[in-house]
């Protein structure tokens, strides 16, 4: 449904790589549905509270731009 927040918690370097951790706190819909389409499971109307850290990483002498996320986690 939406992030309320998005917060790094962390940043390091490790020789030539960067990891960056960053906390999650978000409204989520989690529904699964058929091969037709049709609801089976879930509600799309029931949003739940998820917070979660995740950590990403990059090379920093990369000219790839991209992070690479390497672990999540749930948080409290």
């Amino acid at each position: 449904v939406g992030v309320e927040r998005a917060e790094i918690v962390s940043a390091v370097r490790r020789g030539e790589m960067a990891e960056v951790t960053v906390r999650f706190d978000a409204d989520l819909v989690a529904v699964t549905r058929d091969a037709e389409g049709t609801l089976i499971a879930g509600s799309e109307s029931d949003a739940t509270q998820s917070h979660d850290i995740w950590t990403f990483s990059r090379h920093l002498r990369s000219d790839d731009p991209a992070w690479l996320l390497i672990e999540t986690d749930s948080a409290d």
